[in-house]
């Protein structure tokens, strides 16, 4: 799969992921997880040039339902690419100066990061599941064979998906058939009041 089409997927899952903990995500998703977050941190500074409060960008992202430590987790992936410079002082993020470059670029980089990871089996699959995903439903059955999947690797990935929001599945009434879609994630609205 093309670097930038996998950032594009890590983005789109990324959100549902954060919303869980547990065994599974965080033993076969923690790749996925990571720099899910990380690109859209980017797109929280990018030209911003110098961050010298932390804790403002801790609480943009925790808005997004990414908590601090996975911010930590993700800045260090992006400094691992020179998109960012981080300066600590007692073991504190006092500092971050970003370098991240155009939108075309910085999806390609992220994407060949994630490669390098070696992400697990199931993180790759579930990528290319939800890539599969984008234009219209599949069966169940198709993706099982088209992926080569076993039955309970499928599950985990759909059961994560789910739970994640970011897969859904449905009975085609005309068929009978077991379906599985992509969810677009939708941002609940703040309360202004």
């Amino acid at each position: 799969m093309d670097a930038k089409i996998i950032t594009a997927r890590l983005q789109d899952i990324n959100e549902g992921l954060l919303r869980q903990l547990g065994g599974i995500t965080e033993t076969f998703f923690r790749k996925t997880k990571r720099l899910g977050a990380a690109i859209r941190i980017c797109n929280l500074i990018k030209g911003r040039d110098v961050i010298d409060q932390y804790d403002i960008l801790c609480s943009a992202a925790g808005e997004l339902g990414i908590p601090a430590d996975t911010v930590d987790k993700a800045l260090g992936e992006l400094e691992e690419i020179s998109y960012v410079s981080v300066t600590r002082q007692g073991g504190e993020i006092s500092k971050i100066e970003e370098r991240i470059p155009l939108l075309d670029a910085q999806y390609a980089q992220i994407g060949d990061k994630w490669k390098a990871n070696n992400p697990s089996e199931i993180e790759t699959v579930a990528l290319e599941v939800v890539d599969d995903l984008i234009v219209s439903p599949r069966r169940e059955r198709e993706l099982i064979s088209r992926h080569n999947l076993d039955e309970k690797t499928f599950r985990l990935i759909a059961d994560v998906g789910k739970t994640g929001a970011f897969l859904s599945s449905y009975k085609s009434q005309p068929t009978g058939a077991i379906l599985l879609s992509r969810v677009v994630p939708r941002r609940k609205p703040r309360n202004t009041s």
